[in-house]
C-alpha cells in the first residue's frame, strides 16, 4: 500500500502485536530513543495530559539506548513502546494517532514530522531546530517554547479537546498537514532521495471529514 493510505486490517494487526490500547485519544512520538531527544520532558508532559484526560494513550515508536529505562521509569499500560517498525507500519501508526508530540531541540530537519503530516497528523514541535520550519504554526500544529512544561501540556490538551469538540476544525488541520507535506517541502522528492520509493497517485488523499462542527467557520 502507498504511504499514507489507510489500511484498517494492518492497523488491527499492529494493535494486537504491540498491545496498543483503544483509547479516545492517541498521542505519538517517533525517532531514536536517545538522551538528545528530550524524552523525559515528553513523558512528563504526556503524564500530566493523561492525568487530566485518562482515556489517552501514547505510542513511542523507535529503538535506542533510552528505551528500557523509559519503559521502567514511566510504566503505564497506556504507554506503548513499539520498538522499530517498518515504513508501511509506521504510516499506519501515524494514521491511528491524533497528535504528534515532538519536543526535541536537537533535530536539524525532522523527517518524522513530515511523514506524520503526510498522513494527516498535526504536530507540536519546539521553537529550536528544524521541525519548526515544517509545522505551519496554528495551521498544521503548533510551535512551542522549548522546555516550557505548562505550554506543552496546555497545547496538547487543547488539540485533544479540538479533536473531540470541534472535529471540523481538527480535520481541516489534518488536511492542511497533508497539503503542507506535499507542497513546500517537496515530500515526493525527499522521499525519493531517502528511500528510492516514488509516491503513488492518491497516496495522500485527505481524511474524510466525519463530523462537521455546527456553526463554526473554518478557513478554506
Amino acid at each position: 500500500a502507498a504511504f499514507g493510505r489507510e489500511d484498517p486490517e494492518r492497523q488491527e494487526v499492529l494493535r494486537t502485536r504491540h498491545g496498543i490500547p483503544r483509547r479516545k485519544n492517541t498521542l505519538m512520538w517517533a525517532g531514536r530513543l536517545g538522551k538528545e531527544k528530550n524524552l523525559d520532558f515528553l513523558m512528563d508532559v504526556c503524564g500530566e495530559v493523561m492525568a487530566q484526560r485518562p482515556d489517552t494513550a501514547l505510542l513511542v515508536v523507535g529503538e535506542g539506548p533510552e528505551r528500557e529505562r523509559l519503559r521502567e521509569e514511566y510504566a503505564d499500560e497506556r504507554i506503548v513502546f513499539t520498538g522499530r517498525v517498518g515504513r508501511e507500519d509506521l504510516a499506519q501508526l501515524y494514521l491511528v494517532s491524533d497528535l504528534f508530540v515532538f519536543p526535541s531541540t536537537t533535530d536539524t530537519f525532522g523527517m518524522v514530522i513530515l511523514e506524520g503530516h503526510a498522513c494527516g497528523l498535526p504536530a507540536l514541535v519546539t521553537d529550536v531546530g528544524g521541525p519548526q520550519d515544517i509545522v505551519d504554526d496554528g495551521e498544521t500544529g503548533f510551535v512551542l517554547e522549548a522546555d516550557n512544561h505548562d505550554a506543552w501540556v496546555t497545547a496538547t490538551l487543547g488539540m485533544l479537546d479540538l479533536k473531540n469538540d470541534d472535529r471540523g476544525l481538527y480535520d481541516t488541520m489534518c488536511s492542511k498537514a497533508r497539503t503542507r507535506a506535499g507542497g513546500d517541502h517537496g515530500w515526493e522528492q525527499v522521499l525519493d532521495e531517502m528511500t528510492g520509493v516514488s509516491r503513488q497517485d492518491g497516496a495522500f488523499e485527505a481524511r474524510e471529514t466525519k463530523v462537521e462542527a455546527p456553526g463554526v467557520a473554518v478557513a478554506p
